[in-house]
């Protein structure tokens, strides 16, 4: 999954990217709020881990400045602070951050909270593909529809054309497929809720 994470300190920066890494992610690195902006701005990044207290744009603001724009998919913000007031953990949150991680931060519990956000971000991304699914039915069943009209036309003009003494069988085919055709049109009608 690839995580975009922000912080002006060069160490945490490097342990975070050497973590993330190690895990399995695809990792952009920056410096600051405003690199991370710019590089937010570039690409899609599911998972934003950044720091609160940065030079040219904070982590705060730049949650504030994610959380604003039109984006394809849900993205999971983690803020790293020093500060561990409640007031400051309240203010972080109203921003947007979905979780939060006191610095210094444990190894374990940074794998635990990516975990949880990469979950959260995979059921978003599940939820809008059975959207897009279920937006797609009635186009489906237009089409199920338009093959169970030529079906039967063309029944119709089989039967017309010879006789039916003779071609019992053919008809009882095509009724059967007819009624196979209306069943699957009558379940994606269900389906979509129409």
């Amino acid at each position: 999954m690839k995580v975009l994470i922000a912080d002006d300190d060069p160490i945490s920066r490097k342990l975070l990217q050497s973590y993330l890494q190690k895990w399995g992610c695809e990792v952009t690195a920056a410096e600051n709020g405003g690199e991370a902006w710019s590089s937010f701005q570039q690409d899609e990044f599911p998972i934003v881990i950044t720091d609160w207290m940065m030079p040219e744009l904070d982590g705060v603001e730049l949650i504030r400045r994610i959380r604003s724009g039109p984006r394809p998919g849900y993205v999971y913000v983690i803020l790293l602070t020093a500060k561990g007031q409640k007031e400051d953990l309240v203010a972080g949150m109203d921003a947007g951050a979905d979780d939060f991680l006191t610095k210094p931060f444990d190894r374990d519990e940074l794998r635990v909270r990516l975990r949880a956000g990469e979950r959260i971000v995979e059921l978003e991304q599940q939820a809008r593909a059975a959207a897009g699914l279920i937006a797609a039915a009635p186009e489906l069943e237009r089409l199920i529809s338009d093959v169970i009209d030529e079906l039967r036309g063309l029944r119709r003009d089989v039967l017309t054309a010879v006789s039916a003494s003779d071609h019992d069988g053919l008809a009882r085919r095509f009724d059967r497929a007819l009624t196979d055709l209306q069943r699957t049109c009558d379940n994606v009608r269900k389906a979509s809720g129409s």
